[in-house]
């Protein structure tokens, strides 16, 4: 009977060490690919600028570039991050561009600006997960001032997959998501697209 028990605990011990295992260090690709090129932006310059307001960014208790965190077997948080360790800003700002290209703005100093406020993105999960955001998209004018501002943010259940859990389901779903966030922004904001436009 004491044998049968310390081989389950032994076997449970071991199977949380490999669960720990399999989400240290993880990264996580974020990458958006325009979905069409259009010429309604007709060349106009629009500069994007898009800062991490996120809490624990701006405090200086998370890096930048952290997006989340996969819970392992014991139940232990492990900190997700971009590919890379782009900034989170930054990975939004190279994507942004494109999008506006895409549309047919150009990228300018003068003009108009895009201006893209992060103030939550965050994602956890053990077996299944859930993301959250919290974006402020604002376009300025030339000048400086605000034209349109909209505010846009859920949270979203992520299903793991059978082997891997949340972790499986993050690496399945979230380019998809991501490419959406993105293109919620410009593409498929009409007050923010016109706005941009005129």
């Amino acid at each position: 009977m004491n044998a049968r028990f310390l081989l389950r605990i032994t076997t449970l011990l071991l199977c949380g060490f490999c669960l720990s295992a399999c989400v240290v260090g993880q990264q996580l690709k974020l990458d958006s690919t325009p979905q069409s090129i259009e010429a309604v932006g007709k060349g106009e310059p629009v500069r994007v600028e898009v800062q991490d307001l996120r809490e624990d960014v701006v405090n200086g208790k998370q890096k930048p570039w952290v997006v989340g965190q996969y819970r392992a077997g014991l139940g232990n948080p492990w900190k997700v991050t971009t590919e890379g360790n782009v900034p989170l800003n930054l990975q939004l700002t190279t994507d942004l561009k494109e999008e506006l290209a895409s549309l047919g703005f150009t990228e300018g100093t003068a003009g108009k600006t895009l201006q893209v406020l992060v103030n939550a993105w965050d994602f956890t999960g053990y077996q299944n997960g859930r993301f959250w955001y919290e974006l402020v998209i604002n376009a300025l004018s030339s000048a400086g001032t605000l034209i349109v501002s909209d505010t846009q943010g859920k949270e979203i259940e992520v299903k793991g997959t059978l082997l891997l859990g949340a972790r499986g389901g993050f690496e399945r779903d979230m380019p998809e998501i991501y490419a959406r966030i993105v293109a919620s922004v410009v593409r498929d904001n009409p007050q923010v697209l016109d706005a941009l436009s005129d």
